[in-house]
């Protein structure tokens, strides 16, 4: 049966590994990516693109100016990936060197995205769901919502694509 001062050893030497491998683990070596996401063919600075070390928790966002700046990327190979709704998502492979920073620029391309189509038929008299030979549905708009019927949201949209064919 071993003493107590041997248990007491034991704890201490099981103790000190477990605080020398945190400290370990705390000290990775990390670096910093900074650069520009402008739109490609205009060169206009792309704000809130979310750019990202593929893999971490680690990024950024861009600035009104487009421009970001990723601390604490690790330090080794790394592949930079940058998102933007409405654009074509770009990755580059880097090498991230500790205590250095690597300039990184990317341009992002306009990217379409196809729904799928909807089509709204309608009849111009009173007719009951079950004499109907097609699918109903109802859209309801959130409690919350500022649009309470179809009808103002068809004015809003007829307005806005109005507003929007005027010419300045």
């Amino acid at each position: 049966m071993p003493s107590r001062f041997g248990w007491k050893l034991t704890l201490l030497t099981v103790g000190a590994l477990f605080a020398s491998s945190r400290s370990a683990f705390a000290q990775i070596p990390t670096g910093t990516v900074e650069g520009k996401v402008p739109e490609a063919g205009s060169g206009r600075p792309l704000p809130n693109a979310q750019v990202f070390v593929v893999g971490t928790t680690t990024g950024a966002v861009t600035t009104e100016t487009g421009s970001y700046r990723i601390t604490g990327a690790p330090a080794r190979q790394a592949q930079i990936q940058v998102r933007l709704i409405g654009f074509a998502p770009v990755g580059r492979t880097i090498v991230v060197t500790a205590g250095q920073t690597t300039t990184l620029n990317f341009e992002l391309q306009v990217s379409a995205l196809q729904l799928e189509q909807i089509v709204v038929t309608g009849t111009g008299q009173q007719v009951e769901v079950k004499k109907l030979g097609n699918t109903v549905a109802t859209v309801t708009p959130p409690q919350n919502a500022p649009i309470k019927s179809a009808v103002s949201c068809c004015r809003a949209a007829s307005q806005a694509s109005s507003d929007f064919r005027r010419p300045a």
